[in-house]
């Protein structure tokens, strides 16, 4: 896929199934940049990573010994979250670590999240063909999980996508064009309604139907 696509500068992000030899290899090849999840699926590339952040002192309120640190704060909808992000050149792992090809910095993320005084503490750590501040990075990975919330979840919640029972490969191709089609009209519309709202309100008022489909075709 990644051939088929003009990527060349680009900061390319998956989750942990695409941290492979092959998906760094290819993004490399295309021009880009690399930030790939790493979890289990990776074990002794991970269990090196960990182990060299444990080694830095990664998991405090402050750098350690890491390369670079950054710790971000948001408030929102009864809750907060603080992500802390730090930093290690890829050569720290040693010529014995398995690696990836490229591979420049080592990042370990801790997302802490607190509700009604209740708080957990995720971590997750990251590799990257880019030697990149601890900002930089704790932006980027922020932006990978805004595809999901923003693009994949809505699809889901307010279309109804996980839940259709078409098997046939050809319409449920066009009813995912449909749907993101739909989407995009939805999102278009700056109105302060949520998208199941406009969605539901399309349902039931023509003229709103109208409004949406016209949208930037006006005179």
């Amino acid at each position: 896929m990644l051939k088929l696509l003009a990527v060349r500068g680009a900061i390319i992000t998956t989750d942990a199934n695409g941290c492979t030899h092959d998906v760094a290899q290819a993004v490399l090849d295309a021009g880009a940049d690399y930030l790939l999840a790493l979890k289990g699926n990776r074990a002794a590339l991970h269990a090196a990573v960990a182990a060299v952040f444990e080694t830095a002192g990664s998991g405090g309120r402050t750098a350690g010994a890491c390369a670079d640190y950054d710790l971000t704060a948001e408030r929102g909808h009864g809750r907060v979250e603080f992500r802390q992000v730090w930093t290690l050149p890829a050569r720290v792992l040693g010529v014995a670590a398995p690696t990836l090809p490229g591979l420049q910095t080592l990042v370990h993320v801790a997302r802490t999240r607190g509700v009604a005084g209740r708080g957990t503490t995720d971590h997750v750590y990251y590799v990257t063909s880019m030697a990149a501040p601890a900002r930089r990075l704790n932006v980027a990975i922020r932006a990978h999980w805004g595809v999901e919330n923003h693009l994949h979840h809505a699809l889901d919640v307010v279309l109804g996508e996980d839940a259709s029972r078409v098997r046939d490969k050809t319409a449920a191709d066009n009813l995912g064009s449909i749907r993101r089609i739909a989407q995009t009209l939805l999102r278009n519309d700056p109105s302060k309604l949520s998208l199941a709202m406009k969605s539901r309100r399309a349902g039931l008022s023509s003229a709103y139907l109208r409004h949406l489909l016209t949208l930037g075709h006006r005179s």
